[in-house]
């Protein structure tokens, strides 16, 4: 593993599009986590069910992103908003 303890990453990324998921993985590869993330994996999961509710209650449609590829997720995007758009 590259010495990265001097450098920065930040991840962005809506509900839902593996940002805690990909957090959880690092760690458990043996990268650490700064004191920025005040939330443990559980209470992140714990936390996007709450926003999927939240969002359910108020008739939004939850459209989960897949955990593919770049380039399947960007093709993915694009099907569902033609799909949306023709509705």
């Amino acid at each position: 593993m590259d010495d990265t303890s001097d450098r920065f990453f930040v991840l962005t990324g809506g509900p839902g599009s593996g940002k805690t998921t990909l957090i959880d993985a690092l760690g458990r590869a043996g990268y650490g986590q700064d004191d920025e993330r005040k939330q443990d994996f559980a209470e992140a999961v714990r936390t996007c069910d709450a926003i999927v509710r939240a969002y359910g209650q108020y008739g939004y449609e939850i459209v989960e992103l897949p955990r593919v590829s770049v380039e399947l997720r960007v093709r993915f995007i694009l099907e569902n908003l033609a799909h949306h758009s023709s509705c």
